[in-house]
């Protein structure tokens, strides 16, 4: 194998690792923006947890069982 065809065929190797890494790199991004995503409905989530609770008052006798269990 010539010098030529050794250049040319790395030279075609990063050409395909760079588009490897371009696709991989978009991908991370995308996964990025839904993790964002879903904490964001996490905590839209958390609070309305919060609201319901302080709703419902702070009664602990409300969560006991019944003296028959």
């Amino acid at each position: 194998m010539s010098q030529n065809q050794k250049l040319m065929d790395l030279e075609c190797k990063l050409a395909f690792q760079d588009d490897t890494i371009n696709i991989l790199n978009d991908t991370v991004i995308a996964q990025q923006k839904q993790i964002d995503e879903l904490m964001h409905h996490l905590q839209k989530l958390q609070a309305q947890m919060v609201s319901l609770r302080e709703q419902q008052g702070s009664d602990p006798a409300g969560h006991e069982l019944p003296p028959h269990y």
